[in-house]
């Protein structure tokens, strides 16, 4: 079973159709990026997937739907959508915000982080663990890419 199936999903606003027809698969350990522009249906496919929007298809995780699960219950399963803007808790460490990101996968309680993973994923947050996530908004060339890694991590 792949990782992620979409079948047929499609969105809508009232009458607006946001997105048509999305089948896709996504095995473990497989890369897949949306790519189009403005208007393209790019984010109201993941918000489907993340439960954020109503839809209509199917949304199957490991094999298993996940018609009517909130949000919440769907990051508890692993899933996790970064949105633009990349919000970081500015004055906490790198290390601190990768910790708070754990707590919603682990019932409230935090988990451990497989730092040499992170790390090997995202050489910047090996860089950066100790100090303020706020020094990676104000570096100028990377930052958004940078923020986004911590916020993934």
């Amino acid at each position: 079973n792949p990782l992620l199936r979409l079948d047929d999903l499609r969105v809508t606003y009232g009458r607006v159709v946001a997105v048509k027809s999305v089948t896709l698969e996504v095995n473990e350990g497989q890369a897949v990026c949306l790519v189009g522009p403005n208007g393209a249906g790019k984010s109201s496919t993941l918000l489907a997937v993340m439960g954020a929007v109503r839809s209509r298809g199917d949304v199957l995780l490991r094999g298993t739907s996940t018609r009517g699960l909130r949000p919440e219950a769907l990051a508890h399963l692993g899933v996790a959508m970064v949105p633009e803007g990349r919000h970081l808790f500015q004055t906490m460490s790198v290390q601190d915000n990768l910790a708070l990101g754990t707590l919603a996968r682990r019932r409230g309680k935090p988990a451990r982080i497989d730092e040499r993973w992170v790390t090997e994923l995202f050489p910047i947050i090996g860089q950066f663990a100790s100090r303020r996530a706020g020094l990676l908004v104000r570096r100028a060339a990377a930052a958004g890419g940078d923020r986004a890694s911590v916020a993934l991590g």
